[in-house]
């Protein structure tokens, strides 16, 4: 007999069928950082049941206990034996526009702008290259199990336009924002304060709150924006509540000094930020790896997000970032691809880095902290956690199947191991390019 207290669905629904893994909706980084109970942090199913309607998830339960409700409503199963369901992944920060400049060696940040990335980006003028890469660009980031993302978006308004045209087709929740900069690049590059303000106004009118998308606003960085962009800047987030705003913040020594010397009364970074009013609950920094104890401060009393990004960090040796310092100081961290300088969209592989980063700089960072902050963690900072991020009745069913058997290696190590906190540890290390089986937008494979 089917619990009458269970929702009647519709004639669509679908169910996904495998072992379950999923943070608590009410889990926050403090309960996993003080070792709560393993049952308050997360649920773990195996054989378990996901029952999709209309795009969202309707119930999570044990697959032998819906059988009898499987059958009365006569609800399609796919089966994935042998694969681990988990909601898809959440990617901080990342580049739509530097798939061509990943994987150059040799450079640190300044040198890597100027050599691998300004010369790269103004083809998006061309609306053949930007239509190939964005589509391109999209259909790897799915491929690899990311389903949620903040992307820095092309400059152009034309390209911008389409990458969310693009990802309003997917249905995908995703916050972008169009590069802005007026100084410090190439000056096929370089925009005026009005033309960025234009693209702005005219994409934050379109897409911001348009089917599963936001806007933000996003400033490369200060070397890039002069002080009139930057007071527009501050007015265009001031004045429209809801969008967000990203950035970079403290990735390099020499960019720290660069700004210190473009603005010598400044005490620190962040505080050229701040005299902007852009740090909020809303603002995302990527970095954040060389900060000082009053920044950390602000950091917390603000509310603002650091996007760790240890792929990044790694590749172009701007330093090892001190992940249980930020957390010691309450900030909110999240993970990041940085694709670009980052040299995969894979969030597994920013995981695997980012556990070897947290070894380089102990103490180690858990494996549950990490896998937190590149799932329910970031959706959470993001205010999305109602949407995205756990398998929760009534969140969308933006859900990723990991093949457990994708690699000889993984297989063999995952019978060795002691239980579901261990599979995500060898998962993160020992996946191969293949590991993400199948990748579900609100409930419809892509």
């Amino acid at each position: 007999m089917v619990n009458k207290h269970l929702p009647s669905p519709s004639a669509k629904a679908t169910a996904l069928r495998g072992d379950l893994f999923t943070f608590n909706i009410n889990c926050k980084l403090a309960d996993i950082q003080n070792n709560n109970e393993a049952k308050s942090i997360y649920t773990y199913i195996p054989n378990g049941i996901i029952i999709i309607d209309d795009g969202k998830i309707i119930i999570v339960d044990d697959y032998s206990n819906m059988v009898p409700y499987l059958q009365q409503y006569q609800i399609p199963v796919t089966h994935y034996p042998n694969h681990l369901l988990l909601p898809g992944f959440i990617d901080s920060h990342l580049h739509a526009t530097q798939t061509d400049s990943t994987a150059i060696a040799g450079l640190t940040l300044l040198d890597w702008l100027q050599q691998a990335v300004f010369s790269k980006e103004p083809l998006f003028d061309n609306e053949e290259h930007s239509e190939a890469a964005l589509s391109f660009f999209l259909k790897q980031l799915l491929s690899q199990g990311t389903t949620t993302a903040c992307v820095y978006g092309p400059h152009q308004r034309v390209a911008c336009d389409r990458l969310f045209e693009l990802a309003s087709d997917k249905n995908l929740c995703m916050i972008i924002g169009n590069v802005m900069m007026d100084e410090g690049v190439p000056d096929n590059m370089a925009q005026s304060v009005q033309q960025n303000i234009d693209t702005s106004n005219y994409l934050l009118n379109k897409w911001h709150s348009h089917n599963r998308l936001k806007y933000a606003v996003t400033p490369r960085f200060i070397l890039s924006c002069s002080d009139s962009l930057m007071s527009e800047i501050e007015s265009l987030f001031v004045e429209n509540k809801g969008v967000y705003c990203q950035t970079h913040l403290s990735e390099n020594n020499k960019e720290i000094a660069a700004v210190l010397e473009k603005y010598p009364k400044a005490s620190d970074y962040l505080s050229v930020y701040e005299s902007y009013n852009l740090s909020s609950p809303k603002t995302i920094y990527a970095h954040g790896i060389h900060l000082s104890s009053r920044e950390q401060r602000a950091l917390f009393e603000s509310d603002s997000i650091i996007a760790w990004c240890p792929l990044s960090n790694s590749f172009l040796g701007s330093g090892l970032f001190p992940i249980a310092e930020r957390l010691d100081n309450n900030i909110k961290v999240v993970l990041a691809s940085d694709w670009g300088a980052g040299y995969s969209l894979s969030m597994l592989r920013t995981l695997e880095e980012s556990y070897l980063i947290s070894m380089l700089k102990p103490p180690m960072a858990p494996v549950l902290s990490r896998w937190f902050m590149a799932s329910l963690g970031a959706a959470q900072a993001l205010g999305l956690e109602k949407e995205i991020g756990s398998l929760t009745p009534g969140n969308y069913a933006d859900i990723i199947a990991l093949n457990l058997e994708s690699n000889p290696i993984l297989s063999h190590r995952l019978k060795q191991s002691q239980g579901i906190e261990e599979n995500l540890f060898i998962i993160s290390m020992l996946k191969d390019f293949n590991i993400v089986d199948s990748t579900y937008i609100a409930g419809e494979i892509v």
